[in-house]
């Protein structure tokens, strides 16, 4: 009878399945934010402007109904100080303005940065701007080229009517069929795999060291708790130290408790400290704008799990690059924020277009279901982050797990502060770099086994790996040279191999020749500053190639030199640069160079070393080459916008077959517990120190 129910009990799992998916499934269908919506048609103005009633012109001149830029900083200035004003709407004519126009608003303080947003002009007619419990005296519009302002309106409050709780409007039909085959599906996968009976067989068998485990995060916890009031001396218990001084001794707990596994099984302890840390960045962050685009990436998560995603005016401002979404410097400026944020949810502000993105798609569905269930605004954008750390996580867990030597190497780079930041927040960087190492860590593995053939699962994960690494940028199309490049007595079945190989390549120079294509015969990356002209940039290329080469080289020779390392190994964005990098660079390389054994005979040889440069400079080339034309204005003798953390994806190979097999320090193998553990420490109080003085600092 136990035989029949193992045999069976997946079946009864199917309502189950069913009843989540309904709910997942009408979550993703049911609009953001509350019934509320800021009607500002039957609201009154108390003063209005537009062109011509401006009280200053900075360079610029007004032509016919549109003021057009004359000189280097063009900018117009309206006067709304005879009034008490708390909010305004403006709209343009978006045919005779730039796609951007960046918006500056005086509450007493003069014209700033932390009163500052970006319109996007081509988003909606209406913008609606309600600064956070301030009045506002003047208002500044700097634009690029020219700017055709059709109305701007002042209001004390704007009018609000209640259309009550939002409608999914989704077929019934429709959820319920989706939901069946989906827990059919999940019940069928169960019936074969038996993952329930393996995950409790797991759990069974380890459940001593499970249950001591767990005894030592609540004692880390209560240890975390007498540590922040030691700290706070008197003052208030502040959530956030708490979490930063728990994250200190979760660790120590976990060095202890995998020590005995740190060189056979590194992934192990790599996977308990990257949670850790990671977790301890999401949930000790201020909310809002923190790393590189992020608005920009929380849109992509919103638009990408239904038809159509109607967001409230909380989602509108984090999407849009404002001031209002910038964390504060206090822990009362951001518990304020967070409070506004809450309380813009309850209002509707527009739909968007769906819009497919892979690396988004977890978030996605988590932001949805948390507001479906009810967590306030600030609640569920904080946990949408928890799926990014999870698959960048596992994700280098695998990749670290498949490697037969540079372990403890992989785990230092995937733990770079700038690595970690990046995955605790909205971004596409995290899944590029995770894929990216474990396509690298396969194409190693495999090299470093001559005798045995590379099987078809391998193979696909390889290549797999890669394509997924290179989806939301496709210029890392180069890493597919690897698999192209592994020895043939490896390979089986040559016709199936490599046209897997060359089916994921020729893909991926599809998309960069789209990419390319449109943004050459487009107005350039707005981001990018004044005269941006991908086409006229692009014939310079071709008319003086010289040059360019000379432009080019500089550009790279400084690029890739070890004093930027610290730029990809540190930095926090906008929050500013930490001062850990020196650590992680005397690291990885003694990593290099000592993490090595056996296998590293393979990989350690003239030939990889020199793929794996060649990688590293012509994915720069491609990368620096296309923000030259799309970013750089036109004629500049630099290149503009090639960030230092494009490297992150590359620098593995080259660290890695950096080494020599013969010159392998015996060193190494002898304390090699010692050196997984050392490593693990010093790379764990960098990430402590710097976000301690990068972030936390600003929740005291």
């Amino acid at each position: 009878m136990t035989e029949r129910i193992k045999k069976y009990y997946s079946f009864a799992l199917f309502p189950v399945y069913a009843v989540i998916f309904y709910i997942v499934i009408t979550a993703l269908m049911t609009p953001l934010g509350g019934g509320k919506y800021y009607d500002v048609k039957n609201s009154t103005p108390v003063l209005s402007g537009k062109t011509g009633q401006e009280i200053m012109l900075n360079d610029c001149k007004i032509e016919g109904d549109a003021y057009i830029a004359n000189g280097e900083d063009p900018y117009v200035v309206f006067d709304c100080s005879s009034a008490p004003i708390r909010v305004f709407t403006v709209s343009f004519s978006a045919e005779k303005s730039d796609a951007a126009v960046s918006v500056y608003y005086d509450t007493g303080a003069g014209f700033n940065e932390k009163e500052t947003y970006t319109i996007f002009i081509a988003d909606n007619e209406n913008h609606i701007f309600y600064p956070m419990n301030k009045n506002i005296r003047y208002l500044r519009f700097d634009f690029r080229n020219k700017l055709k302002l059709e109305k701007v309106d002042f209001y004390n409050e704007l009018t609000v009517v209640d259309a009550g709780a939002p409608s999914s409007g989704a077929n019934i039909i429709i959820i319920l069929s989706a939901s069946i085959f989906l827990a059919g599906l999940l019940t069928f996968i169960e019936y074969k795999l038996k993952l329930l009976l393996k995950i409790l067989s797991a759990i069974k068998n380890n459940g001593k060291s499970i249950l001591l485990f767990v005894a030592g995060i609540c004692a880390s916890a209560l240890i975390a708790v007498g540590a922040t009031l030691l700290f706070l001396r008197g003052k208030p218990f502040n959530l956030y130290i708490f979490i930063f001084f728990f994250t200190f001794f979760a660790i120590i707990l976990e060095a202890f408790f995998f020590w005995k596994t740190v060189i056979e099984k590194t992934e192990r302890l790599f996977l308990a400290i990257c949670l850790t840390l990671g977790f301890m960045m999401i949930f000790a962050t201020p909310a809002g704008h923190v790393s590189w685009d992020d608005g920009i990436h929380y849109k992509y998560a919103l638009s990408t799990t239904s038809s159509q995603t109607q967001y409230s005016r909380a989602d509108a401002i984090v999407m849009k690059v404002s001031s209002l979404s910038r964390p504060g410097d206090s822990l009362s400026e951001n518990i304020q924020r967070n409070i506004f944020f809450n309380g813009e949810d309850e209002y509707s502000a527009g739909e968007l277009k769906f819009n497919l993105n892979i690396p988004h798609f977890c978030s996605g569905v988590t932001i949805k279901l948390l507001r479906y269930l009810g967590f306030s605004f600030f609640a569920a954008f904080i946990l949408g982050k928890v799926p990014i750390l999870l698959i960048y996580a596992f994700v280098c867990y695998f990749a670290i797990k498949k490697l037969n030597s540079g372990k403890m190497l992989l785990s230092v780079i995937a733990l770079f502060p700038t690595c970690l930041f990046v995955a605790s927040n909205y971004s596409y960087d995290y899944w590029v770099i995770a894929f990216s190492f474990l396509g690298v860590a396969y194409y190693y593995s495999e090299v470093q086994k001559p005798l045995e053939p590379i099987s078809n699962k391998d193979t696909i994960i390889m290549c797999g790996a890669f394509l997924l690494a290179a989806i939301p940028k496709a210029i890392y199309l180069t890493l597919l040279a690897l698999p192209l490049l592994m020895p043939k007595k490896k390979i089986s079945d040559k016709k199936k191999y490599y046209l897997t190989c060359i089916a994921a390549f020729v893909f991926l120079a599809i998309l960069v020749l789209i990419k390319a294509k449109s943004s050459v015969s487009g107005s350039g990356d707005i981001r990018g500053g004044e005269n941006i002209d991908p086409s006229a940039q692009l014939s310079g290329i071709l008319a003086h190639p010289l040059s360019y080469a000379k432009i080019l080289t500089g550009f790279l020779t400084k690029y890739l030199s070890i004093g930027t390392m610290r730029e990809y190994i540190s930095c926090f964005a906008a929050v500013g640069m930490s001062k850990s990098a020196p650590v992680f660079i005397c690291l990885i390389m003694a990593l290099a160079v000592i993490d090595k054994n056996e296998h590293d005979i393979k990989t350690a040889n003239l030939k990889e070393k020199s793929v794996a440069l060649l990688v590293l400079i012509i994915t720069s080339a491609m990368m620096a080459t296309a923000l030259y034309i799309d970013f750089t204005p036109v004629g500049l003798n630099t290149i503009n916008g090639c960030q230092e953390r494009y490297l992150l994806p590359l620098i593995f190979p080259v660290f890695y077959t950096i080494g020599s097999f013969e010159d392998y320090i015996k060193l190494g193998k002898k304390n090699r517990t010692f050196i997984n553990l050392a490593s693990f420490g010093l790379c764990s109080i960098g990430v402590l120190n710097d976000f301690y003085n990068m972030i936390l600092i600003k929740m005291l």
